[in-house]
């Protein structure tokens, strides 16, 4: 009868912790501040661009992968979360005129800061940044508005990108399995980078066809 509680017991203290520390990131983010300040509502749809990565916070930002919801309205920029990941993160709706924007470059990546307010800041992409420009149109707070990107230039960066990961992963991978895998031939050696340029490249097919995505509602 014991033994028959332990696994119930065990997920049921897994679930709260897990839900402990997603509320807990949420705070740190700025998230329940920023559902105060700038509640959800109705509003017409520009351009809707789902399970997105980005960065929120000021002091200690918190980076989500792949979970966030961000939408083009006419009256501002709507943010939300994947609900398994955020179960008390609403939604909210930044008005255009509360948002600045600036852009930076990390090595081959660009990368865009939205200041939401005086409350927060989210960090996203820089080609994801345009497409949410060119949505908003003359409500965006950059001038002049970023260029729409076309399919080729797309690609170029689609493919830098898988070029310069894989060879990331692949020697990590190699320098992880040399001291415990000995190497058998050239062949051998060349393995974790085909794994890694076959794995990544997947990816980045899935990631052109939605970079290049139009975003319509």
């Amino acid at each position: 009868m014991t033994v028959s509680w332990v696994i119930p017991s065990i997920v049921v203290c897994c679930s709260i912790l897990l839900v402990l520390i997603l509320a807990l990131l949420s705070a740190l983010s700025g998230w329940f501040e920023l559902q105060k300040l700038y509640p959800d509502r109705d509003d017409e749809v520009l351009a809707r661009f789902r399970f997105r990565s980005g960065s929120l916070g000021k002091a200690l930002p918190v980076h989500m992968n792949g979970m966030l919801h961000l939408t083009a309205c006419r009256s501002g920029l709507r943010v939300g979360m994947w609900r398994l990941f955020g179960p008390f993160s609403r939604n909210f709706l930044v008005p255009w005129q509360d948002i600045a924007v600036s852009r930076s470059r990390r090595l081959i990546w660009r990368r865009a800061v939205i200041s939401l307010g005086a409350e927060s800041k989210l960090e996203i992409s820089g080609h994801l940044a345009d497409r949410i420009a060119l949505a908003a149109g003359s409500d965006w707070p950059e001038r002049p508005l970023p260029l729409r990107e076309r399919p080729v230039e797309a690609l170029r960066g689609v493919v830098v990108n898988w070029l310069l990961v894989s060879s990331l992963y692949g020697l990590l991978f190699s320098a992880m399995r040399r001291p415990s895998l000995p190497t058998a031939g050239g062949s051998a050696a060349l393995d974790p980078f085909l794994t890694s340029f076959a794995l990544i490249g997947i990816v980045s097919v899935f990631a052109y066809f939605r970079r290049i995505s139009s975003g319509r509602p």
